[in-house]
């Protein structure tokens, strides 16, 4: 599905993908709910706000990357590269807000990662 929409998105813009994507899982979510036999009650105001925050960030970031994508190929490279940095990023919060405490392979990994885009930066000429 998601590599379908992105055949779409240079036709009918980034937000349908987006608009899509969201309704799908809203949809699937509550599809779901009843032969799974889960009770549909709103969450506490608190857990409501966060949901509505990390929402919102989320579709943020999907709009900046589809902007991006969709631009051109001068910055295609360093879009693509930035999100790469996902799996780093995920596993740094982890660390500030969880306190997990990383293992060894990981750190590698984050390493790793951080040398990759800092290569693909370098070597792109268009920057």
């Amino acid at each position: 599905m998601f590599f379908g929409l992105a055949a779409l998105s240079p036709v009918f813009g980034p937000i349908f993908p987006i608009a899509v994507l969201r309704g799908g899982g809203a949809a699937s979510s509550f599809g779901l709910a009843i032969p799974l036999k889960q009770e549909l009650r709103l969450p506490s105001l608190r857990i409501l706000l966060s949901i509505t925050l990390i929402a919102a960030l989320d579709t943020i970031g999907f709009l900046a990357y589809d902007f991006g994508t969709l631009s051109g190929e001068a910055i295609l490279p360093i879009v693509v590269t930035i999100s790469g940095l996902f799996g780093a990023v995920t596993v740094v919060l982890a660390r500030v807000f969880y306190g997990d405490k990383l293992e060894r392979i990981q750190i590698v990994g984050v390493m790793t990662i951080l040398l990759g885009v800092s290569v693909l930066l370098f070597l792109n000429p268009t920057i």
